[in-house]
């Protein structure tokens, strides 16, 4: 469901930004393996 909005507000952004989606997929990647780390640390990590 996570993935599924992400998808959907990078697709729907006016914005224009090369590899939006997937920047996002792995903040939410992020998120998910490291639920309780601050997001910084956990999307920088690998």
């Amino acid at each position: 469901m996570l993935l599924t909005w992400l998808s959907a507000m990078a697709r729907s952004s006016a914005v224009w930004v090369r590899g939006k989606e997937g920047i996002l997929f792995r903040l939410a990647e992020a998120a998910v393996e490291h639920p309780d780390d601050v997001v910084r640390d956990a999307y920088f990590q690998r």
